[in-house]
């Protein structure tokens, strides 16, 4: 009798020692935000994004790759809130660039790294509404970081359709997304741009058809110098 109580206890003791609890996480979830970055600036080196939250935590995201320029990275999950974003040298291994930003929860945002109008290190922070509307239509918007041209004129045409967003600024925030054609599937459109001169069109800049799928967001950017240009077309649904 005293062997089967002395089993039975090893038994149930031994039940106790083998089972296991999830471990119960009292802290509530990080907030986030999203992000994605653009090398704009012509001359400068291949460079590699940070970003840093301003209350002293951890790194929260760096873009694993180098950004030559007119590249761009996909969108990276950070920590929600007040922020620095860093562009570092892959040369040098210095900072070219530190700028506080905010970053509020759920929502979603580009940074261009371009040259401003004396010729430095400068940051533009762009936020996305990415949400879809009834239309289902396509969406674009224009950027100008052309260095050295105040004003662009984008004209998008398909057949007898056209859309012109006419005096587009250096490095200011452009229209939101515009939609474009009523269509389904993917589309070639036509992509004209214009440097404008006392608002008149003087000097073509770039002309050619660009894909388009039906219900996408695009950015149209154009970066470079007038006699280096170079025109992306950034696929934000794909990104």
């Amino acid at each position: 009798m005293m062997k089967y109580l002395l089993l039975s206890l090893l038994l149930l003791t031994g039940v106790g020692c083998n089972s296991t609890e999830e471990p119960v996480d009292d802290d509530p979830p990080v907030p986030k935000a999203r992000i994605l970055f653009v090398n704009a600036f012509l001359d400068a080196p291949p460079v590699q994004f940070q970003v840093q939250r301003l209350n002293g935590s951890p790194l929260a995201s760096i873009v694993p790759q180098y950004l030559s320029f007119s590249q761009i990275s996909r969108y990276q999950r950070v920590e929600a809130g007040p922020s620095e974003v860093r562009a570092l040298d892959s040369i040098s291994r210095e900072f070219i660039l530190r700028r506080e930003i905010d970053l509020p929860e759920g929502e979603t945002f580009s940074f261009y790294l371009y040259p401003d109008t004396q010729g430095d290190t400068a940051g533009f922070l762009l936020r996305e509404d990415l949400t879809s509307d009834t239309t289902g239509r396509a969406k674009a918007r224009p950027i100008n970081l052309l260095s050295g041209v105040d004003r662009l004129r984008y004209t998008l045409s398909r057949d007898d359709d056209t859309l012109i967003v006419d005096q587009v600024p250096f490095a200011v925030a452009p229209p939101d997304f515009q939609p474009l054609f009523d269509t389904t599937g993917s589309i070639l459109v036509n992509l004209r741009v214009d440097i404008l001169e006392a608002g008149t069109p003087e000097d073509l800049l770039f002309t050619g058809d660009v894909a388009l799928v039906h219900g996408s967001y695009y950015s149209i950017v154009a970066m470079g110098t007038r006699t280096s240009p170079q025109i992306i077309v950034i696929p934000h649904s794909n990104l």
